[in-house]
């Protein structure tokens, strides 16, 4: 288990948008080779604004891995997760399937009242859904920690019992 938590993306907004839809039009107007070395690397890596291929690895990386640490403590989950490569375009199925595992998750799991819902689907989706569907995956994390803080496995304390000591 090695997923890096804190690469979890909750915090797009709407200038994050604004920046690619910016981009975009210097692209059309000017080509590719009229940005910068670092807007042509960040468009490469996947700037915020976007949704795409390195998004859907994180989520799924996020998903597989609270699927496991939730087993490892005894609960019954079972996810369909996959690598998403640059020239993949989901379909409607295949993201269907992202927001399932997540939804078994957030049946299983334990969140917050401040935990967004699940994303009906990926169509559509504003910068805030996708903030949302990552703020379940951590949120989903925080609650494995106090259910594995508060929870005693049977025999490791003893209910009702007095110490005696005997002379």
């Amino acid at each position: 288990m090695s997923f890096q938590w804190e690469t979890l993306v909750t915090d797009r907004n709407a200038a994050d948008v604004q920046h690619v839809l910016d981009l975009m039009v210097r692209i059309q107007e000017e080509g590719f080779s009229a940005l910068s070395v670092s807007e042509k690397s960040a468009w490469d890596i996947g700037l915020k604004g976007t949704y795409n291929y390195t998004d859907l690895n994180r989520v799924e990386a996020a998903t597989q891995e609270l699927s496991d640490l939730y087993r490892e403590i005894g609960y019954s989950t079972v996810i369909t997760t996959r690598p998403w490569v640059r020239e993949d375009v989901p379909s409607a199925s295949e993201t269907a399937w992202v927001l399932a595992n997540i939804r078994q998750l957030v049946s299983i799991g334990r969140v917050f009242s401040t935990t967004p819902s699940v994303p009906t689907s990926y169509d559509k989706l504003s910068w805030q859904k996708a903030n949302d569907i990552e703020q379940i995956l951590y949120d989903l994390m925080i609650g494995l920690g106090i259910i594995k803080s508060t929870t005693r496995r049977s025999g490791t304390f003893n209910s009702g019992m007095t110490e005696t000591t005997l002379i």
